[in-house]
């Protein structure tokens, strides 16, 4: 069973980590910062990444992740990932909306849980901006563009303990290097403006120009900073550092390119309203919370998406339904079934998933096996539901540690972190410590998990895209399971026994033998023996 295991590990990590996902050519890293514990909160970060990631979309961006409200830790696991996400592609780009301060010539992106008390508590509590840029590095065409020049509350309260080191308002500049630009919504020393709509001028002009056909990057960044310069009657000019070389970029090739730069350099985009909106609401629904269909709205209350809006609203407050497809039945939690057998252990809530430890007696962990089995066979023994009692073990969690360190060099201290974030903010929904954006995580989440766990893995096309479907299903299924289960990583010899004793049942109740599943060109299959 841990050879099984250690086999799906392997594939898992290799579709999630390898160099082979840096295959797409364009990739992008969004993340909007609105919601600050030790600032007031910004009104418009989070509709305009909707915004901004729509339409790298739609301007051929392979890949575009979306982050919001992101700690210090959470921020530095987002740019770490995506840097290996970047290595081998041809535009590596990242977009940041929220707090950014300058401090001494430097720049710092201020994450959502920052305490900045004092001026040297930026070097811990912030991100510096080199740290951004060092991840994109793996690019061959470099952008980073900061939204980030806001008036910054942290400035006036921060206590200045080191003379030589000036606060600045607004970033400093910059000087890049090879094949890269750094793109501000207002020139260094300015501050930019949040607009009256749901999103900034900034974020407006970029979205429209990023998909216009025919207009090269370098006259695209000129053309956005005309266009803010117009809609702020000229309060706010953004700026361009860097350079590139001779060879001319288009995100959006047109068929006619030295017409279409030629046309673009009188006027403003020639992007339409409806094809705005249709960039919102591409963003809305990449987002599916109430949030972000509510600024929707609030946006276009009389737009063409408004009652599907209402109704995803109506939805998303819906209490949980069953899953569709499989009548009369829910997929079990595996931790439910374990916390409701007679004799196990209570648990309190806990901060962190490390300080988790979930130990029932044997009788207890075999009769939980063996009802979670006999709920399994009631529904369908081939789905994918097999998968969550396949990776149900904490044991998965050890093996992706030592597969990620000694295949990957990845730290096992950040694949631990990187689970510990994501358990927490399920658990803080469990435990009823509800915020809108908890909230609006845990049901997305309740909603993916319930279309992922339905699929038949044989049933996924061997595609980069059905790879992707396939190790997303995998993961989260490992993800969720791993909250509620007795194994300890210190305690091999009761994992074994767990998990040998999954294989046995499985055998038994449900004539499965887990051994048996293999990964085929078509996808996984699972032979019934």
């Amino acid at each position: 069973m841990t050879s099984l295991i250690r086999l799906l590990i392997i594939a898992l990590l290799a579709f999630n980590l390898s160099p082979g996902t840096a295959e797409a050519k364009r990739v992008a890293l969004v993340i909007a910062n609105s919601k600050y514990a030790n600032a007031s909160a910004l009104a418009n970060p989070a509709a305009d990444a909707r915004l901004i990631s729509a339409s790298l979309k739609n301007a051929g961006f392979d890949s575009v992740d979306v982050k919001y409200d992101l700690g210090k830790t959470e921020m530095e696991i987002a740019l770490r990932d995506f840097g290996r996400r970047s290595d081998g592609a041809d535009v590596s780009l990242v977009y940041y909306a929220g707090h950014g301060i300058e401090a001494g010539g430097q720049n710092y992106l201020i994450p959502t849980d920052a305490r900045l008390v004092r001026d040297r508590d930026l070097e811990i509590e912030a991100t510096r901006l080199e740290t951004a840029l060092l991840m994109v590095e793996g690019g061959r065409l470099k952008i980073i563009v900061l939204d980030a020049c806001r008036n910054n509350p942290f400035t006036a309260s921060m206590q200045r303990t080191m003379r030589n080191r000036s606060i600045g308002r607004g970033l400093a500049p910059v000087e890049p290097e090879g094949e890269t630009l750094i793109v501000y919504a207002a020139k260094a020393g300015a501050t930019a403006a949040d607009g009256e709509g749901s999103n900034s001028p900034f974020a407006e002009a970029l979205a429209q120009r990023l998909v216009q056909p025919g207009l090269e990057i370098s006259l695209l960044f000129r053309s956005v900073r005309d266009d803010v310069l117009r809609k702020t009657g000229r309060q706010q000019e953004p700026f361009t550092y860097g350079s590139l070389s001779g060879n001319a970029f288009y995100f959006v090739p047109g068929q006619n390119i030295a017409n279409s730069v030629q046309a673009t350099v009188a006027g403003a985009p020639t992007v339409s309203a409806e094809t705005n909106e249709s960039l919102f609401w591409q963003g809305t629904v990449s987002a599916n919370s109430e949030t972000a269909y509510r600024s929707y709205l609030k946006q276009y209350p009389n737009g063409r998406f408004a009652g599907l809006a209402s109704e995803n609203i109506a939805r998303i407050n819906a209490p949980p339904a069953k899953l569709p497809g499989v009548q009369g039945f829910t997929v079990p939690s595996f931790s439910n079934v374990i916390g409701n057998s007679p004799g196990a252990v209570a648990v309190a809530p806990v901060s962190n998933i490390r300080q988790f430890e979930f130990k029932p007696s044997n009788s207890v962990r075999q009769q939980a096996i063996k009802t979670f089995l006999a709920q399994l066979k009631a529904s369908d023994a081939n789905s994918a539901s097999l998968f969550e009692l396949l990776f149900s073990s904490q044991d998965v969690f050890a093996l992706m540690q030592q597969e990620a360190s000694s295949k990957y060099g990845m730290s096992t201290n950040n694949l631990a972190d990187s689970f510990s974030i994501f358990i927490d903010t399920l658990r803080d929904a469990a435990n009823g410590k509800i915020t809108e954006g908890t909230r609006a995580q845990a049901q997305g989440l309740r909603n993916q998990m319930a279309a992922l766990l339905l699929l038949k893995p044989q049933d996924i096309p061997p595609t980069d895209s059905g790879k992707q479907q396939l190790s997303d299903m995998l993961l989260l299924n490992s993800l969720v399971m791993s909250m509620g289960l007795e194994a300890s990583a210190s305690n091999p010899a009761a994992l074994n026994e767990f998990s040998d004793g999954v294989a046995t049942l499985a055998k038994k109740e449900m004539g499965l033998d887990l051994r048996a599943l293999e990964l085929t060109d078509q996808g996984y299959i699972i032979k019934n023996q």
